[in-house]
């Protein structure tokens, strides 16, 4: 393609930008799909599985198919390779939370930068002590609706109405999208 391009006397500069936009865009493109959009639970495995090397999908894979020891292991991975605060904010939060040490995972969660995810980790730590109403009370500070969908769940699993807890689930999962969906699906095995 360069080549013709060349042949036709187009500037270097214009041939590299049609190269990049027909060959890296489209790699790019299908890579944000996985990530961010996607319905699709086995194109998320997939792509989780191609880059399982990186702790941070690594992560998700574990929470999938692994043992709580290779969960506690991928959260240990990404807190070391990862410096970024509010990840090591969130993924601090949720080793407490696997190691159900629920007064840490508050103090980690207090400390998340990002206010619908520290009300979300609030409100998660809530509800696996048993205090539904104070789980309540950080909801409308939720940004997406799975958190919602989920923590109603959770809720409602609390109460004693597994049905409703369940539908409630599957409404986190049909409102998450990417990799959020695959852990949404996932995380209830080993949180």
């Amino acid at each position: 393609m360069t080549l013709v391009l060349a042949f036709l006397d187009f500037p270097f500069l214009l041939i590299m930008v049609i190269v990049f936009a027909a060959v890296i865009l489209p790699f790019s493109f299908m890579q944000l799909n996985a990530v961010y959009w996607t319905n699709d639970l086995k194109k998320i495995e997939k792509f989780l599985q191609a880059n399982h090397k990186k702790p941070i999908m690594a992560f998700p894979l574990a929470l999938a198919q692994g043992n709580r020891t290779e969960v506690v292991e991928s959260v240990h991975a990404i807190l070391a390779k990862h410096r970024m605060p509010i990840i090591q904010q969130v993924y601090s939060t949720i080793l407490d939370l696997i190691n159900r040490d629920y007064d840490a995972a508050r103090a980690s969660a207090e400390k998340i930068s990002k206010a619908p995810l520290r009300a979300y980790y609030l409100a998660y730590v809530a509800a696996k002590k048993g205090d539904n109403e104070e789980a309540k009370r950080y909801m409308d500070s939720f940004d997406k609706p799975w958190m919602t969908h989920a923590m109603n769940s959770f809720l409602l699993k609390n109460e004693g109405h597994l049905k409703l807890a369940e539908e409630e689930h599957q409404k986190a999962i049909d409102t998450s999208r990417g990799i959020q969906k695959y852990m949404v699906v996932h995380s209830h095995k080993h949180l």
